[in-house]
C-alpha cells in the first residue's frame, strides 16, 4: 500500500494541473489549446497504466518528464 501511495502521488499532481487547465479553457481558446488539454488527459491515462498494468502496455511511451513537457506546452497556447 505504502509503494501505492507514493506511486498514486504524481498521477494525483497531474489530475489537478488537468482540472485547473479545464477549468481555464473557455470559450475563446483556440481549438489546438483545447485538442492539445484532452490529449493531456488521455497522456495522464496511459501514464497510469505504464504505472499500475506494465502488462498492459501502453499505445505510446508516456513518462513524468512527457507529461511536464506538455503541460509548458498548454501554458504557451492562447
Amino acid at each position: 500500500p505504502e509503494t501505492d501511495k507514493s506511486t498514486q502521488k504524481p498521477v494525483e499532481e497531474f489530475a489537478v494541473v488537468l482540472r485547473r487547465m479545464k477549468g481555464s479553457v473557455g470559450p475563446s481558446a483556440s481549438s489546438e489549446k483545447k485538442a492539445a488539454v484532452e490529449s493531456f488527459r488521455w497522456m495522464i491515462e496511459e501514464f497510469k497504466v505504464s504505472l499500475f498494468a506494465q502488462e498492459l502496455k501502453t499505445r505510446f511511451p508516456v513518462s513524468k518528464k512527457k507529461l511536464d513537457e506538455m503541460i509548458k506546452e498548454i501554458e504557451r497556447m492562447v
